[in-house]
């Protein structure tokens, strides 16, 4: 077999318990509960099921295509896993980050600078945040995109005590 397995994990075995596991009996291993941090005993958990796969599919089955229907994964990520095993060891079957290297389309910082400058003292809206950045600093922006760069920043709501809000509300509810 080409996908043949020689080591055995650290510890010397393989929890009996692992092999029994599907991926809905765990979760998807995507990410914890914590927003996809994970601490060390849940990494040793990732790796152990995932070395418990490769050598199901080695000792067991002999087949990786039955050993993939049967653990819910598919066959690339069979592949992808053994391959990093083979090169990294046990270290290769961590969780790893999807978290992109750049984000090339993100908003630069100058115009983030100028949204809080905008929001912070005059706690402007994102629609007339967009209408002045394009009006005065040639930056097009829309107001959906203000939005979120300030809900990122945790300014999305507006202060309860602003004068404005309230004559507004006052002349559309008498």
């Amino acid at each position: 077999n080409h996908y043949e397995i020689n080591q055995l994990s650290t510890d010397g075995q393989v929890l009996q318990s692992h092999l029994n596991l599907k991926l809905t009996d765990i979760g998807d291993s995507r990410g914890s509960s914590k927003g996809g941090i994970y601490d060390r005993k849940e990494q040793q958990r990732v790796i152990k099921r995932r070395l418990a796969i490769l050598q199901h599919a080695d000792e067991f089955t002999g087949n990786v295509a039955a050993t993939c229907r049967y653990f819910g994964i598919s066959r690339q990520c069979f592949y992808t896993w053994l391959k990093r095993y083979e090169e990294e060891g046990e270290e290769g079957l961590r969780e790893r980050s999807r978290r992109p290297l750049t984000s090339p389309r993100a908003t630069h910082a100058e115009v983030v600078g100028k949204i809080i400058y905008l929001r912070s003292p005059y706690h402007q809206g994102p629609l007339k945040i967009s209408m002045y950045l394009k009006r005065y600093h040639d930056v097009d922006i829309s107001a959906s995109g203000v939005w979120r760069i300030l809900k990122k920043l945790d300014m999305s709501r507006l202060p309860t005590s602003q004068g404005a809000a309230v004559d507004l509300v006052d002349s559309c509810f008498p």
